[in-house]
């Protein structure tokens, strides 16, 4: 292995102030070219989940049933919301309505997975492929259908 020496020189950086008559903003694009160079697809689901009844019959069998009863409205509110946060294709003009939306399933996709095992609920989360939409993939996996929506969330973002 190489030994220093001594009376080496060490190599220095010199930093330079900007020249004045340089421009430190990006280049304007030419109006030629679109502003959006990309915009991901939407995937799309493939069948409803009904999250009312496994949810019901989760809780009635882990705690009671007056447990499950009292909260057969949260239940169907986390139906409702999938399908709020999947109801229509992402464009210029909903992107921001869509992205809260998408946000607030993701969100509560989390809370349930703190709260419950839902690998139990025996759920199945069917989703079409966003670049080939005749390919369709299910699985029982919750962490799936987060990644799911994860890329729901990038593709809404790309129509910012």
């Amino acid at each position: 292995p190489p030994t220093a020496r001594r009376g080496a020189r060490t190599n220095r950086v010199q930093t330079l102030a900007p020249s004045p008559h340089v421009s430190t903003s990006p280049p304007s694009l030419s109006p030629l070219l679109p502003a959006r160079m990309l915009a991901l697809p939407f995937k799309q689901v493939d069948r409803p989940v009904d999250w009312a009844s496994a949810l019901d019959k989760y809780v009635r069998k882990a705690y009671s049933k007056r447990v499950a009863d009292g909260h057969t409205k949260e239940f169907a509110a986390v139906g409702e919301t999938r399908r709020l946060a999947l109801a229509s294709q992402p464009s210029t003009s909903n992107a921001e309505a869509m992205l809260g939306a998408l946000g607030k399933y993701y969100r509560l996709l989390v809370a349930l997975d703190r709260r419950f095992d839902l690998s139990q609920l025996r759920l199945t989360f069917v989703w079409r492929d966003a670049f080939k939409p005749s390919v369709k993939q299910g699985e029982a996996e919750p962490l799936f259908e987060r990644a799911a929506v994860l890329f729901n969330v990038a593709a809404v973002l790309s129509y910012e």
